[in-house]
């Protein structure tokens, strides 16, 4: 077909153009070569059309360049692209290289769209932690549909389920080489439900989420996932059931709904619940701002696993009830549950009873409960309890009492603020950072991890343990 003078000769699903004595080679599906990734082309000289050569040059007067008409598929269209001047590659906005990484079109605006946010206070609070909303497509035949999901203000996570609540397909945006939540998916007649949802524990903001396909996105209500972990949370009933029933105990007696998940911010640590109101014992870096020294002045969003295998529920919120900087030790006071409603009156939290750490000697067994963020990578953003032992390898003293355990058990980030239990099921010590030593030769170190000592509370702490 002709066009303003340049020749374009259609072979399949491939395009080529002359201009002048420069071959443009554009092809619909997603190139091999980097070029093609950021715009679909790749430019080689007439006599060579299999591989890029790099010093080829477009000049000021190529101004004209293919694009795949959308509203045309199958029926290649020559358009009006912006000036391509002196580049050897088209530069491209983030939405166009997207679409074109992904092996779409440069047109890349949805056939419907919807906006929203999610907030503590209107969202659907799901088991995992996450806040969600839902949404319905339809579709009257078979066709293949693409949903994008894309926030700026928070870890997204994508998925979509059939019409009874079985999950087809998910995505996040923290894969490599993605940069948004992108589902692409040939699918049957039918309705299907949309879940868009935080990949962290309670994270918020706005969204955009496109559907591309013969599909209309509306507004549903929540549906019933065949996944527990998606299930909508009640979180009275939830906090009922923390009374009523009893929880799993670990081979030293220790309740482990005793060791709690602390949400401060975009953070997370670990604390240990020490009376059945509501006292809990933390790190006091785990509830500062990111300078590592200011106390926040943000809610403190508290989480429980209710059993060992299922993923940890935010169920409260907490204020700070003593600190002490120096130490590196916090004391928190759960308030209320996670919207402020009365925690009910009956209700007792399982504890973790007080060592003594003078008692504690070399090569002791040491157990370490926390919420480390590695469980949130394997498990999509969920957390988990971990349990890791080892030994007491040291014992350090400051201002004549024990300050420090040095162990070999393992510590990892998120681990901060949780429960360093002796062989009774007492705790002896708050698990607060890592040391490392880098000089025992090339490419080698020696890493262990340090427990604060409860011995380091201040003396007035121990009068509001009782």
């Amino acid at each position: 077909m002709e066009h303003s003078g340049v020749t374009v000769v259609v072979i399949k699903n491939v395009v080529v153009t002359e201009i002048g004595s420069v071959t443009v080679k554009l092809q619909w599906t997603l190139g091999v070569a980097i070029s093609a990734i950021a715009m679909g082309i790749w430019v080689a000289p007439t006599h060579q059309t299999s591989h890029i050569h790099k010093s080829t040059r477009l000049t000021p007067d190529a101004r004209t360049v293919l694009q795949l008409d959308k509203a045309a598929i199958g029926t290649p269209k020559l358009v009006r692209s912006r000036a391509i001047a002196d580049a050897s590659l088209a530069i491209l906005d983030d939405e166009t290289l997207l679409a074109q990484k992904n092996g779409g079109d440069s047109d890349t605006r949805p056939d419907s769209s919807r906006s929203g946010r999610l907030r503590l206070d209107g969202s659907t609070l799901i088991a995992n932690g996450s806040l969600a909303s839902s949404y319905e497509i339809s579709l009257s035949q078979q066709g293949r549909v693409t949903v994008e999901l894309k926030s700026d203000e928070f870890d997204a996570y994508l998925r979509l389920l059939d019409s009874e609540g079985n999950l087809i397909a998910e995505n996040d945006d923290r894969s490599d080489f993605n940069f948004n939540s992108r589902l692409d998916e040939s699918l049957d007649a039918g309705t299907y439900t949309i879940l868009v949802s935080t990949y962290g524990v309670l994270q918020q903001g706005r969204y955009d989420i496109g559907v591309t396909g013969q599909a209309e996105i509306a507004e549903t209500t929540f549906p019933s996932p065949s996944d527990s972990s998606l299930i909508p949370l009640d979180i009275p009933q939830t906090i009922a059931s923390l009374s009523d029933s009893r929880a799993a105990v670990s081979a030293e007696g220790t309740s482990y709904r005793s060791v709690v998940q602390l949400y401060v911010g975009q953070g997370s640590g670990s604390g240990t619940l020490l009376t059945d109101d509501g006292l809990l014992l933390t790190n006091y870096h785990v509830l500062t701002e990111s300078d590592g020294t200011t106390l926040t002045e943000e809610p403190i969003f508290i989480g429980v696993a209710t059993e060992p295998d299922r993923a940890v529920t935010p169920l409260f919120r907490g204020t700070i009830e003593r600190s002490a900087e120096a130490e590196d030790l916090a004391l928190v006071q759960i308030t209320s549950d996670l919207l402020g409603n009365p925690i009910p009156d009956d209700m007792n939290f399982d504890t973790v009873p007080l060592g003594d750490a003078d008692d504690v000697g070399l090569g002791d067994r040491v157990v370490i409960l926390g919420f480390p963020g590695t469980t949130s990578i394997q498990a999509g953003g969920a957390s988990y309890l971990t349990l890791t032992e080892g030994v007491i390898g040291a014992i350090l003293p400051r201002n004549g009492r024990r300050h420090d355990f040095i162990t070999d058990a393992t510590v990892n980030a998120g681990n901060s603020g949780g429960a360093a239990l002796n062989a009774d099921g007492e705790l002896i010590g708050v698990p607060s950072s890592n040391v490392s030593d880098t000089s025992v030769g090339p490419g080698d170190f020696d890493t262990a991890s340090v427990l604060r000592a409860v011995t380091a509370m201040p003396d007035e702490w121990r009068s509001l343990i009782r």
